[in-house]
């Protein structure tokens, strides 16, 4: 099995062994993994969970604030969106391709940093994120730029 769940003492470590595929996480791994957080989730029953929930909490709330999120640094993320979707329309030629009239490296990087947000149902890993509401607005800011299209056309 290339995920083990290993506890010495107090400390319980994960492991993802799969060295041969330099630990990419095919879909027989993330179902592992997968099953092997609940286990450690019955393991941590009482006062462990509440500390582990609060935990979780907390580091959302420290994400946010270390990220500075707020409506001005939201704005001003989706304007850069709206100028790097004018640079992709320039750089996009008639074929549909960034560089030149075939697949290329640039097209298969642009693709693979936009598919999480877009989710293409060909996309080989589960996707929670799929309907989340919060990515809509998202999803329709890269539609108005034309890389939501384009992302799903490249897969």
């Amino acid at each position: 099995m290339s995920v083990r769940v290993e506890k010495q003492g107090a400390i319980t470590t994960v492991v993802l062994s799969r060295p041969q595929a330099r630990n990419a996480v095919d879909p027989a791994t993330a179902k592992a993994l997968a099953d092997a957080f609940p286990r450690l989730r019955r393991r941590f029953r009482g006062e462990c969970g509440r500390a582990l929930r609060r935990g979780r909490n907390l580091l959302r709330r420290r994400v946010i604030a270390d990220f500075d999120l707020n409506e001005e640094s939201v704005a001003y993320a989706y304007e850069k969106l709206a100028a790097a979707g004018g640079r992709f329309r320039d750089a996009c030629g008639p074929s549909g391709y960034l560089v030149g009239n075939r697949f290329s490296v640039a097209d298969l990087t642009l693709a693979s940093l936009i598919a999480p947000l877009v989710a293409p149902s060909e996309f080989p890993y589960p996707q929670p994120q799929r309907d989340h509401p919060r990515l809509a607005q998202l999803r329709e800011a890269l539609h108005r730029v034309g890389l939501l299209d384009w992302t799903r056309e490249m897969y």
